[in-house]
């Protein structure tokens, strides 16, 4: 098996928990079944079976809390910067 490894970076992302149904709380990291999306939009084969195996998060990680109003999201929304 041929390992694989992308580096993948953007401004904001919600992996939605499942668990909060009414407001979108977001891991704090991307999740493997989204980490596997990733691949899958690049090479999608249906012989192809992506496996995630290891993510690996920087050092400068920051942790971002975002509230957004769904109703009015181009004008609701709000960031703070919490780094920890």
């Amino acid at each position: 098996m041929i390992p694989f490894c992308l580096e993948v970076s953007g401004d904001f992302a919600c992996f939605t928990r499942p668990e909060m149904k009414v407001e979108r709380v977001s891991y704090d990291l991307i999740t493997p079944s989204a980490a596997r999306a990733v691949f899958e939009s690049i090479l999608w084969k249906p012989a192809i079976r992506w496996h995630v195996r290891r993510i690996e998060v920087p050092r400068s990680f920051a942790d971002y809390a975002v509230s957004i109003d769904d109703a009015a999201l181009p004008a609701g929304v709000s960031l703070q910067r919490r780094v920890g």
